[in-house]
């Protein structure tokens, strides 16, 4: 059978993506195990498998799946992006910023906590995204505060030429973060959970850090880490840059793509 299997989640294993009750799941649970049992052999029959980052396809591969698929590849997804900006960030402040889907498993509400424990009068947050109706009005109220600004659904370029730093707070298991390739491409470097597919984008003191995001203070650490030297940061934008450069080559990821299929149908 000539087909290709393309991971983006991890559905086969768990209809809410190993995530439950605002915690990642560990392990499968037997319930998981026991609806997914037909999947992992059909899971064999295929000619290719390809991940979007490592984590997923190695995690696939850990639960005993695509063992006998021949071609097992890992291919991160690619954009193109108008990154044409002046940077505008406020040198008065020290300008945090969140971009995504407001909804709990993106850590928005891990952020707006560590945020408060932190916050200075030189500290801003913007906060740009939408999600559902009843959460965003329940972040709105209770981290009610000057110093946040809920940007709502905005272009991009018009949320990263204001904040010096791109926070990543997932608690659930991102497969690859685009928005970590959008912040590099426009100089912004990253501070992100080490879960799912995040930790391979960024390299610890070059284009961000790491944080756990179920350790307690360990957000507030790093984002007071990042004040401290912000300075050094400010001038770093050119080589975070650089991070962005193979998400970003299209005609690069359409090659590979041309290639696995060239290596499939000659198998």
């Amino acid at each position: 059978m000539l087909a290709i299997q393309v991971l983006h989640d991890l559905y086969l294993l768990c209809p809410t993506n190993m995530f439950k009750n605002n915690n990642v799941c560990k392990k499968q649970c037997l319930t998981c195990r026991l609806m997914r049992l037909p999947y992992r052999p059909k899971s064999n029959k295929l000619k290719a498998v390809v991940g979007v980052s490592n984590f997923i396809l190695n995690h696939y591969l850990s639960y005993g799946y695509f063992q006998d698929v021949p071609i097992k590849k890992v291919i991160h997804n690619s954009r193109k992006l108008d990154i044409n900006i002046s940077k505008m960030a406020d040198l008065n402040y020290i300008n945090f910023g969140f971009i995504g889907t407001l909804a709990p498993n993106k850590g928005v509400e891990v952020l707006l906590k560590a945020y408060h424990k932190i916050k200075k009068p030189n500290y801003r947050l913007f906060v740009a995204g939408s999600g559902k109706k009843e959460y965003e009005e329940y972040l709105k109220s209770k981290y009610k505060d000057d110093s946040i600004v809920f940007m709502g659904k905005v272009d991009p370029k018009n949320f990263f030429k204001k904040i010096d730093v791109t926070i990543v707070p997932s608690i659930w298991y991102e497969a690859f973060g685009m928005v970590l390739v959008e912040s590099f491409a426009f100089g912004v470097p990253v501070i992100g959970s080490n879960i799912g597919g995040i930790p391979e984008m960024i390299i610890e003191g070059v284009n961000g850090m790491l944080f756990d995001p179920y350790k307690e203070g360990d957000l507030e650490e790093k984002m007071l880490k990042f004040e401290s030297e912000i300075s050094d940061w400010r001038n770093k934008s050119e080589i975070i840059k650089q991070s962005a450069q193979k998400f970003l080559d299209y005609e690069g990821w359409l090659n590979q793509w041309e290639e696995l299929y060239k290596l499939v149908l000659s198998e």
